[in-house]
């Protein structure tokens, strides 16, 4: 178990007992509430941090599925305002989308932080004008920090080399 800065701050059980975001169960007496904020699963490693460091403002989805015809969906240089979902119960958001060059991913650049986003969950996105009508989704593969580049901030798939990501 790793603190933001790379340091060993204790040992768990294996990467598959933890998810991010989670609070209880982590095992690490911080003096103040730690969140796992990461999962590196090549390394068996989990980082842990503030709530904050939880906070995404961005995220690249690949495998999309549109329910839309050619002429709806985001096309090669231009983006779409949507409603965007993460996690079954979580709050739709303001999102633009944005497909990304070269690649059949799209960036999703959310009009507020979102807390707990994890690469291999579902986006879903939803139309502004009638937000009950699903336009899309696809799979998680990256997301930046609240802050990217910060000092300790979290690694995404892409730094790992996820092959998906472009």
């Amino acid at each position: 178990m790793l603190d933001q800065a790379g340091r060993a701050v204790g040992e768990h059980g294996g990467h598959h007992r933890f998810t991010i975001g989670q609070r209880r169960g982590v095992g690490v007496a911080a003096g103040r509430p730690v969140y796992v904020i990461d999962k590196d699963t090549g390394r068996n490693t989990i980082t842990i941090g503030p709530r904050s460091a939880l906070e995404t403002r961005s995220l690249v989805a690949h495998e999309l599925n549109w329910l839309l015809d050619e002429t709806e969906h985001p096309g090669p240089s231009r983006g779409r305002r949507v409603f965007a979902q993460v996690r079954a119960h979580g709050r739709p958001l303001a999102a633009t989308v944005a497909p990304t060059a070269g690649s059949d991913a799209v960036m999703v650049e959310f009009s507020e932080p979102l807390d707990g986003v994890a690469t291999g969950q579902a986006v879903v996105f939803y139309d502004q004008e009638e937000p009950r009508r699903v336009l899309g989704g696809g799979w998680i593969t990256s997301r930046e920090p609240r802050e990217s580049g910060a000092p300790g901030e979290t690694q995404t798939e892409a730094a790992r080399g996820d092959p998906r990501v472009g």
